[in-house]
């Protein structure tokens, strides 16, 4: 049967059987509308009447979804993270890691969360710079935003470090971090001296130590050794 009443659930059986196809939503007998008023809720997703092949297909499109669906508490980095997680000292006071972020909606982000490694030491700052030249190198991309100078956490913990709310619109950014202690460590992977250029992260010596983020993104060296960071989500906007 068809999904035309904006009250009607759409269950797993529907899709199953074909009630609801691509082509019904194709020709509105799914419109945003009937999303948006709870037709398709979160519930509806989570017992499989929405499926990530059914969203490969084009049945469901982001576009098609509100964003309370799409609500999400932490960005990941784009890489995988359980990949040979390990501690990493900063190396230099003022040496600045950066790794590669993709935001899939607009949102409004007010914390970076940093893993702090075996030894804490010194302090820190997390910052997020843009990438619209080029999305596998943040060379000469402007600083959106910074932290304050924080002491490291306790070692072993996740750091929730406050930033100024933030909106991000759709796109790549890159997340940096740098600490006052060459000593200082946190949690990173290690993706190999193979991996493709989309999946490096990179990192600069500020000029004179620690401080203030440089602004834009100087000149960068790659490395293979991601900083594990997420950005935290205050608000989806639509």
């Amino acid at each position: 049967m068809p999904v035309t009443n904006p009250q009607t659930p759409i269950r797993t059986a529907n899709i199953v059987d074909n009630a609801v196809t691509t082509a019904k939503i194709a020709d509105d007998a799914i419109t945003t509308a009937k999303i948006l008023n709870d037709a398709v809720t979160t519930a509806k997703i989570l017992n499989d009447a929405i499926t990530t092949l059914k969203i490969l297909d084009g049945a469901v499109t982001t576009a098609k979804l509100s964003p309370d669906v799409l609500f999400t508490r932490l960005i990941n980095p784009s890489f995988p993270l359980m990949r040979n997680p390990f501690q990493q000292a900063f190396g230099a006071a003022g040496r600045v890691w950066l790794l590669p972020i993709d935001v899939c909606w607009t949102v409004v982000v007010d914390r970076i969360v940093f893993s702090v490694g075996v030894n804490s030491a010194g302090n820190i700052r997390v910052g997020i710079y843009r990438s619209e030249a080029n999305p596998d190198d943040p060379t000469g991309e402007e600083l959106v935003v910074e932290s304050a100078s924080v002491a490291q956490a306790a070692a072993n913990v996740l750091q929730y470090v406050t930033i100024a709310d933030t909106t991000l619109t759709t796109g790549r950014y890159w997340i940096a971090v740098q600490g006052s202690d060459a000593l200082g460590e946190f949690f990173r992977i290690n993706l190999g001296t193979t991996s493709p250029a989309n999946l490096q992260a990179w990192l600069y010596n500020r000029a004179g130590g620690y401080g203030a983020f440089t602004d834009p993104c100087p000149a960068l060296a790659t490395t293979n050794l991601m900083p594990i960071l997420f950005l935290r989500v205050a608000e989806n906007l639509p």
